[in-house]
């Protein structure tokens, strides 16, 4: 997470633009994060095809574009968690962190016996 002393350095200003410039980081994080991960999960399958010689592990690219997409959201996350660390809120993390790994592994449960694997997927994207 190499954007936490970025973070870091914006929170300590003593300005009253600090919070605009969090978020114009964050936003710009966010637009390349979206451009990266549409042209990752655009060319996943020409990728995976020169990649991959194994023919049944070629049809796994839906799962990578889930999967790639899924961290297309991250910069959300980070500027989250550094705003809770700067400011001490750290007993937060631990709640977070557990409300979405309950659901997960409950989204898990519920539908992994009609889905299979495309579940571990869609529920690793909605946790993250």
């Amino acid at each position: 997470m190499a954007v936490g002393p970025v973070y870091y350095k914006i929170f300590d200003l003593n300005m009253d633009v600090k919070n605009l410039l969090a978020k114009i980081f964050t936003f710009i994080l966010q637009i390349s994060f979206i451009i990266i991960g549409f042209l990752a999960a655009l060319w996943i399958k020409e990728i995976m095809n020169i990649l991959i010689s194994n023919p049944e592990l070629k049809v796994s690219y839906v799962f990578a574009c889930i999967i790639i997409m899924s961290f297309v959201y991250r910069p959300f996350y980070w500027s989250s968690i550094n705003l809770l660390i700067f400011y001490k809120k750290t007993t937060l993390l631990w709640k977070i962190t557990l409300i979405g790994s309950l659901i997960n592994i409950i989204l898990n449960l519920i539908f992994y016996p009609n889905f299979r694997n495309l579940v571990g997927c869609i529920s690793l994207h909605l946790y993250q």
